[in-house]
């Protein structure tokens, strides 16, 4: 990705967006490409160690959910992946 394309997504400013980088960049989180195609455009990608605390912040998340779920009956899961439809259709949903 480009500093561009993150501040479009998160809805931050070029200068916001810039300095978060940086601060993910110190702690050795993402690293900097220069993108061949213009030397003046750098691409930003996790680093070994962002990709693995991604790894392990998911890996909690998904344990936690399945803890939340076990037991749940039938009809209770069926609601609740209704919520999740509507939540998806209402509030992910990509904007035009």
């Amino acid at each position: 990705m480009t500093l561009s394309d993150i501040s479009d997504c998160k809805h931050l400013s070029m200068p916001n967006a810039s300095r978060e980088l940086k601060k993910l960049t110190d702690k050795g989180l993402c690293e900097k490409l220069g993108a061949p195609e213009d030397g003046r455009k750098q691409h930003i990608r996790l680093s070994r160690e962002g990709q693995a605390f991604m790894d392990a912040v998911f890996a909690h998340m998904e344990a936690r959910f399945n803890r939340q779920l076990a037991g749940a009956t039938d009809e209770r899961l069926a609601r609740l992946s209704e919520a999740m439809s509507v939540l998806q259709e209402t509030l992910f949903r990509e904007e035009r």
